[in-house]
Parts: C-alpha cells; sequence; structure tokens
C-alpha cells in the first residue's frame, strides 16, 4: 500500500496536525504514525542492513540511492519498451486490465517517491552503473548483469 509511493498532499497535511501544527490538536508520538515516509525509511534502513550483510539483490525502493558510494554494489537499470512493458504488464493483468494506465501511475509513482525520499530523478543515467534494454531478452539481459558483476570481481 505504501510500497514506492509518495503520500497525497492531504495525507501529508494531516500528518503535520497530527504532530501539533498551528492549531496544536492532540499530537500523536511519532512512532504511532504509519505512512509512506516511514515505510520509505524504514525500507531504506533494511536495504542498507541487507548491503552490509551482503550476497543479495535488492529491485528497485530507492535502493540505487539508499546505497548510492556504497562500494560492492553494482545498480544496474533494466528498461524496455513501452510496447514490450504493456505486453508483459499484459499478461500478469489480464485481458480487461488498463495496462495504459497502469503503467503511466507506476511510471509517476516511482518519479514521486524517488524525487520525494531521495532528491533524485529515477530515470538519471548517472544513478547507475549499468543500464540495459530487456527487450533484446531476458537471458541477454542477465548475461549482461552477471558479465559485469563478475568483471568487477575480477578486477577488485
Amino acid at each position: 500500500m505504501f510500497d514506492e509511493r509518495v503520500d497525497p498532499w492531504l495525507h501529508r497535511l494531516g500528518r503535520a496536525l497530527w504532530r501539533g501544527g498551528v492549531e496544536a490538536v492532540a499530537p500523536l508520538d511519532e512512532s504511532e504514525i504509519v505512512d509512506a515516509d516511514r515505510i520509505a525509511t524504514l525500507g531504506t534502513r533494511i536495504i542498507q542492513e541487507a548491503a552490509t550483510m551482503g550476497g543479495c539483490v535488492i529491485v528497485g525502493r530507492g535502493a540505487q540511492c539508499a546505497l548510492r558510494g556504497r562500494p560492492g554494489c553494482l545498480h544496474a537499470f533494466v528498461y524496455a519498451s513501452r510496447a514490450d512493458r504493456a505486453r508483459r504488464l499484459h499478461e500478469r493483468l489480464g485481458p480487461n486490465a488498463d495496462v495504459e494506465g497502469a503503467l503511466d501511475t507506476t511510471d509517476k509513482e516511482r518519479a514521486a517517491f524517488l524525487h520525494r525520499q531521495f532528491d533524485a530523478d529515477w530515470k538519471d543515467p548517472l544513478l547507475y552503473d549499468l543500464m540495459i534494454n530487456s527487450s533484446l531478452g531476458d537471458d541477454v539481459a542477465v548475461g549482461a548483469i552477471l558479465a559485469v558483476v563478475e568483471a568487477r570481481r575480477r578486477h577488485s
């Protein structure tokens, strides 16, 4: 529900009031509020802890920002043409799904999440070590990523 999303502005306004805003409406303890910001902060901590433990693959959730500059991490951006993304999503969601709407919503939510949580553009190539087009095939994309991992391993 809160994953990779930004709360609507009305919720953020309500949260300010919960914290004892202008009128000091019954402030809540910060630990009692569960919202997208709190989930994102927790997610970032979990991502950083997982990276410390090592040997993991993290997909999404702003990991390219949460682990920016951390040695031993490879940040890959896997993309595809809109037609390929729509075809794959149609296969997952079924024939009656609003695939185009789902693509637009997902892209907007990812962009808003990274902007709000990390002040970053999720399509910024400088956030990634590798960008690969999955339209070339899953085997090609996986092979390219593994080749870069192996090359880094040999050179470190």
